[in-house]
């Protein structure tokens, strides 16, 4: 699926991004609050504040695994730099379908501009973001003046 696809963002709201912290089974889906056990781990933590990002594919466009898997690595070694709590985890389509499912990292504590900013920097299409109680939110990463389709 490429950016210029107006079925990118249905893609996007179609997907759970999962994640497993302390044993804690996470799901998030856009447009929807918190599961009780993303809540949990943002209370250990101390978080209000969260966002799913990821490296792989870049611009919307399947790359080659391995490519993603590289391109994953310096994300995370950007979050460790950062001193950013994070858990693995992947964003898988639903319904399941041919598209693997990409390896992501949700991070707490970290505010949306940041967030947005990794994205763009790693190529990224959007970002998930969220806080407290409210809804997860799709956010666009282009750079301003750029023409993409909007969330």
């Amino acid at each position: 699926m490429t950016v210029g696809d107006g079925g990118l963002w249905e893609a996007f709201r179609a997907t759970v991004f999962r994640a497993e912290a302390g044993g804690r089974q996470i799901a998030i889906r856009v447009g929807e609050p918190e599961c009780e056990s993303l809540r949990e781990t943002m209370d250990d933590c101390g978080a209000t504040r969260w966002a799913y990002i990821t490296a792989w594919n870049p611009n919307g466009e399947d790359r080659p695994p391995e490519e993603n898997r590289i391109a994953n690595a310096k994300l995370r070694q950007e979050l460790e730099s950062r001193g950013l709590p994070f858990f693995e985890g992947a964003g898988e389509p639903e319904p399941p379908s041919d598209h693997e499912p990409e390896a992501s990292y949700l991070v707490l504590g970290i505010e949306r501009s940041t967030a947005i900013e990794l994205g763009r920097r790693f190529g990224q299409v959007a970002i998930v973001f969220g806080t407290r109680g409210n809804p997860a939110e799709l956010c666009a990463c282009f750079p301003d003046g750029q023409e993409r389709p909007k969330p």
